[in-house]
């Protein structure tokens, strides 16, 4: 990878110049909402689907289809946010409020526009949740934080 470091200095001192230190904090504020919301939908949904195991799995199989479950139902109603914060984020600063942003995505696209890429996040967040809640209720399981059923 020779040069990549140049190229990283560069974006480094291109934010600086442009928008100074706060430019290193774009999409903060949106990205913040994002994971509260995405966190605030995924984990009780989680812990409700693990709880009832409607599949009748063990422990550890119904904990990592339940947290792909969550993860996948928690990405798709965060999507719109999510789209929000990578325009944000990528934009070349001519918007610089966040209701403009959302005007124009709506005025380019209509209401699919706010769930571009929908299908790529909750694939890949239900990958996640599948390795992460597996292996959280392994753990459990082997620090005996929970009985088996």
């Amino acid at each position: 990878m020779v040069g990549r470091g140049d190229r990283i200095r560069h974006s480094l001192t291109e934010i600086l110049k442009s928008k100074g230190i706060t430019g290193f904090y774009t999409g903060l504020q949106s990205t913040l909402i994002r994971d509260i919301l995405f966190s605030a939908i995924q984990l009780p949904l989680f812990e409700k689907l693990r709880e009832d195991n409607f599949f009748n799995l063990a422990p550890t199989p119904a904990a990592s289809l339940s947290g792909a479950l969550a993860a996948a139902v928690a990405g798709f109603i965060s999507c719109p946010l999510d789209v929000i914060k990578t325009r944000e984020m990528t934009q070349d600063f001519k918007l610089s409020k966040t209701e403009a942003l959302i005007k124009q995505i709506y005025s380019e696209y209509g209401v699919k526009g706010f769930f571009r890429g929908v299908g790529f996040r909750c694939g890949i967040l239900s990958f996640g949740g599948i390795i992460y809640f597996g292996a959280l209720q392994q753990a459990r399981l082997s620090l005996n934080l929970e009985k088996l059923s």
